[in-house]
């Protein structure tokens, strides 16, 4: 019997390679079969969801992973920053699109979850308010786009 809970992937691409059929460089292996069929359209969807994303300015937060490589001592020999691919900020946006369909089917049959509670922020304080999926909070934003634009320019200066 099959996991529900578990993905299968086909092709079992890496990141790179994915990132290297899309470019229509280097050697992509088997992701240069699935680039026509497979990988533009999904590069397309991923598109329209972006146009989406920055039209809500929301806070970019693109923070660099950290690979850290153990010495046969066990001991941290080197610390590595690995390369940033579109491939990665693809999967990342189609997972937060799952989190977001699944709580928002959860809330619609009013099935009990657990969801992350955070205050929301107004420019005079704390409401105090637990923020969520909520219908309480969709589409409102206590901070206005423009001062959301400026604090994603602000954030990589610091």
């Amino acid at each position: 019997m099959r996991c529900p809970f578990c993905r299968r992937s086909a092709a079992k691409l890496s990141y790179a390679q994915a990132q290297a059929a899309i470019d229509g460089v280097g050697d992509a292996g088997p992701a240069a079969a699935i680039r026509e069929p497979i990988l533009k359209p999904l590069w397309a969807a991923w598109a329209v969801l972006e146009a989406g994303r920055n039209a809500r300015s929301p806070l970019e937060l693109d923070l660099p992973e950290r690979k850290i490589v153990l010495g046969p001592d066990g001991k941290v020999a080197r610390i590595t920053v690995p390369e940033r691919l579109a491939a990665h900020r693809l999967i990342e946006e189609f997972m937060i699109q799952a989190n977001v369909a699944a709580a928002e089917t959860l809330e619609a049959k009013r099935t009990p979850s657990s969801s992350l509670v955070n205050s929301c922020a107004i420019p005079t304080g704390r409401c105090g308010q637990p923020a969520s999926l909520g219908s309480r909070h969709r589409g409102q934003s206590n901070i206005s786009g423009q001062r959301r634009k400026d604090r994603n320019r602000v954030l990589p200066s610091t």
